[in-house]
């Protein structure tokens, strides 16, 4: 079955993060530094939708990092 553009950037996003070793901090102050502020709203919307994603597999209440 063919992936979707959303699953190949899926996909990209979970390589890019994998390396426990990355500052997300940083990463977070960086990428505010270069990207329009609505970039970080729709990083909102990504981590928002992979909780319930997470909720929902667990079939419990997600204790959430944010």
């Amino acid at each position: 079955m063919k992936k979707t553009e959303e699953e190949k950037v899926a996909i990209k996003m979970s390589k890019l993060l994998s390396d426990i070793t990355l500052n997300l901090d940083d990463i977070g102050k960086y990428y505010a530094r270069i990207e329009p502020s609505y970039h970080a709203k729709r990083l909102y919307v990504i981590a928002g939708s992979a909780e319930e994603e997470l909720e929902k597999a667990n079939g419990r209440q997600f204790d959430s990092l944010f």
